[in-house]
Formats: C-alpha cells, sequence, structure tokens
C-alpha cells in the first residue's frame, strides 16, 4: 500500500498541482487560489522536518524569504518575531545542529 499523505497535503496549499479531483474549504474551490491566498484563507501545513537550509543562518534563511517576495515581504520580518520571539536570539544560528 502507498501512502500519499505529504502530497495530499502539499497539493492542499498548492505546492502541487494535483492530477484529479478539487480541492475547496467550506464548499470554497480553492483550486485557483496560489499557496499565499490559500493561507489567507486559514489553510496551512507544517512539514515534518524544517525545510529550511541547514547551512545557513536564521538570519540568512529568513533574508531568503524577503528576496522571493520581494516588496510584498515589507514588516514579515517583524511579524515573524512577533509569532516566533525566541528566533531574535538565534538568527547567527545555523539551521542544523
Amino acid at each position: 500500500m502507498v501512502s500519499a499523505k505529504t502530497t495530499t497535503l502539499k497539493s492542499i496549499v498548492g505546492l502541487v498541482k494535483p492530477s484529479s479531483g478539487a480541492i475547496q474549504l467550506m464548499g470554497q474551490s480553492l483550486d485557483n487560489l496560489s499557496p499565499d491566498g490559500r493561507a489567507r484563507c486559514g489553510v496551512g501545513y507544517v512539514p515534518q522536518g524544517r525545510d529550511i537550509f541547514p547551512h545557513l543562518t536564521v538570519w540568512e534563511n529568513l533574508k531568503i524569504s524577503l528576496v522571493v517576495h520581494g516588496k510584498k515581504a515589507n514588516g514579515q520580518v517583524d511579524r515573524v518575531f512577533e509569532l516566533f520571539p525566541v528566533l531574535k536570539e538565534m538568527l547567527e544560528r545555523k539551521g542544523v545542529f
């Protein structure tokens, strides 16, 4: 038996395009929404692993997300620190122990 839990979750959050079927939340289709659009609807996925660059520091990993998201990321680092205040103390720590 093949289990596809991760692929199913990635499909729900929009990281993988499903080969068939539809994804709905409370009767509303999510099929045409981007991953960030789905997140704004309250759909999220926390992977079992860290899914960060392990040889970069916490700050370097955060900077990559800023580059990727460009102007849309303005003020988001402050929001990350509000949600995860301990990260401020770990900015120079590598992603791998």
